[in-house]
């Protein structure tokens, strides 16, 4: 089985990262709303505070996005959490007819105390600029398409699709900018980011093997022991290796020479695990 040395930290930053948080501090002055994307199955660890920091103090939608793929009852609780703390929130199902609608309603509420100041100075149309921000593969593109009601933003499910900065149109009132995914520059939670790996927010390929590994395990054996004994068809009180041996023994392939594909093993319960092929789940706890 392939090792590696433990995690210490990650350092995941391109180019087009760093260009794109410079952007969002130049133009935040002229903003009017910020569009915050969070990942439903890790609500915290999705929310960039390295970049938000520069947009604290302007009026905020949190959408949740990938609902259908977290714990329901643990998006709700985030939901209240950051509804207590003031924040405008919205679940996004993408399959939802009204979806548009939905949105722009939350948006007409966060620029009403504006929009009635500037009638009163009799400007009757106004221009409301904001910015859509979020880490990479959190549905960004496919909420831009959502709004403009055409596909102008390549999506895909993969993190890094988003490459520059663009404007966009949602109605003759709401303009927006549509930005890359942006992660800090590092973590020095190393748990936020095996976390941001095991949803395709980071590439896996830039982590320890082993660690990323055992920590689904540990998480999934202390968080949801009877939905994975389940997904496993054993009980899964044994240790990670003896799991990964039994999955490599009944669902994977031997190599050439016989031997058991201990690393195809891996590969096909991280991929299981973020495609919700396991559960849904919700990796953040509520503070």
């Amino acid at each position: 089985m392939e090792k590696r040395e433990n995690l210490v930290n990650i350092n995941w930053f391109p180019g087009h990262m760093k260009k794109a948080s410079i952007k969002v501090e130049e133009i935040q002055k002229f903003l009017d709303f910020v569009i915050l994307i969070l990942d439903a199955r890790v609500p915290y660890s999705s929310y960039n505070t390295f970049l938000f920091e520069s947009i604290k103090n302007k009026p905020k939608l949190l959408l949740f996005t990938k609902c259908d793929l977290a714990d329901t009852k643990k998006t709700e609780e985030r939901i209240k959490y950051y509804e207590s703390a003031g924040f405008l929130c919205l679940k996004v199902d993408y399959y939802d007819k009204n979806k548009r609608n939905k949105i722009i309603d939350k948006l007409n509420t966060l620029v009403s105390t504006k929009r009635e100041k500037n009638i009163k100075r009799g400007i009757k149309h106004s221009i409301f600029k904001g910015v859509v921000l979020g880490i990479p593969n959190v549905g960004k593109s496919t909420l831009i398409n959502v709004l403009a009601g055409k596909n102008l933003a390549k999506a895909a499910n993969t993190p890094g699709v988003t490459k520059s900065v663009n404007w966009m149109k949602i109605n003759d009132e709401l303009y927006i900018y549509d930005t890359p995914g942006i992660l800090q520059p590092h973590f020095e939670n190393k748990e936020v980011g095996a976390k941001l790996a095991l949803i395709g927010s980071i590439r896996q390929d830039i982590l320890p093997f082993d660690y990323l590994y055992n920590f689904l395990l540990d998480f999934l054996k202390s968080k949801y022991k009877e939905e994975f004994d389940k997904y496993l068809n054993f009980d899964s009180s044994i240790s990670n290796d003896k799991i990964i041996e039994n999955i490599a023994k009944t669902r994977v392939a031997l190599l050439k020479d016989g031997k058991l594909n201990l690393d195809g093993a891996i590969r096909l319960i991280l991929n299981d695990f973020k495609d919700a092929k396991i559960l849904k789940v919700t990796m953040d706890e509520v503070c």
